[in-house]
C-alpha cells in the first residue's frame, strides 16, 4: 500500500517494486498498460516550465487523443532506420537522430508498434518501431511513467547516427 500511495496521483502507471516500480515497469509491460493520456497536462506543465523546449517541440505520443486538446504543438520526429523505409543519400538526412526537444511514449522507446498523431489532426500509422534510437539517449525527464522528455544536442545525435551508419547532419 505503501508504494502505491508514493506514486500518487500517477497511479496508472504503478507497478510493485518487484516488477521494478514505475520506473521499471515498462520493461515488462506497454501500451493501455501504462499509457491512456493522462501525462498529456504533465507534459503540458513541464513545457510551460521550459519554454526553449516548448519552442519546437517533436513528439510521439502513443494513443489515438488529439494532444492539441492540452495545448500542445509539435511535430513528428524524425524516424529512425528500423522502419523498413528505403535510406538514400538524397533523402538520409531525414532518418535517425537529430539534435532538438522530444518527447516520446515510453511505447515507442521500447519499440512497440503503434500509430501516432502528427500534431496536425492527424494519426498516422506505420511499422512505428523507428524511434527506438531513443533508447541511446538518457531522458532529462519524465511527464509522468509514461513520456520522456529529451534534449539531445548535436553531437549526441551525430554520434547515434554513426552506430546506424548514418552521415553526421550539416553544421548550423
Amino acid at each position: 500500500m505503501g508504494s502505491y500511495l508514493f506514486v500518487h496521483p500517477y497511479s496508472l502507471g504503478y507497478f510493485n517494486n518487484l516488477a521494478g516500480g514505475p520506473h521499471g515497469g515498462h520493461n515488462h509491460l506497454l501500451g493501455s498498460n501504462i499509457d491512456w493520456g493522462q501525462d498529456l497536462y504533465r507534459l503540458r506543465r513541464w513545457l510551460a516550465r521550459h519554454p526553449e523546449a516548448a519552442a519546437d517541440l517533436q513528439m510521439a505520443y502513443f494513443n489515438r487523443i488529439d494532444a492539441r486538446i492540452a495545448g500542445l504543438e509539435w511535430r513528428l520526429p524524425p524516424l529512425g532506420v528500423t522502419d523498413g523505409a528505403e535510406i538514400t543519400e538524397e533523402n538520409a538526412a531525414g532518418f535517425g537522430p537529430h539534435p532538438g526537444y522530444f518527447a516520446v511514449s515510453v511505447r515507442f522507446v521500447r519499440g512497440s508498434q503503434a500509430g501516432a498523431t502528427d500534431g496536425e489532426g492527424g494519426y498516422r500509422f506505420a511499422p512505428f518501431r523507428g524511434y527506438e534510437y531513443f533508447r541511446h539517449f538518457q531522458p532529462v525527464a519524465k511527464a509522468g511513467y509514461s513520456i520522456f522528455l529529451y534534449h539531445i544536442t548535436p553531437d549526441q545525435a551525430d554520434a547515434v547516427r554513426a552506430r546506424y551508419g548514418l552521415r553526421p547532419l550539416p553544421g548550423e
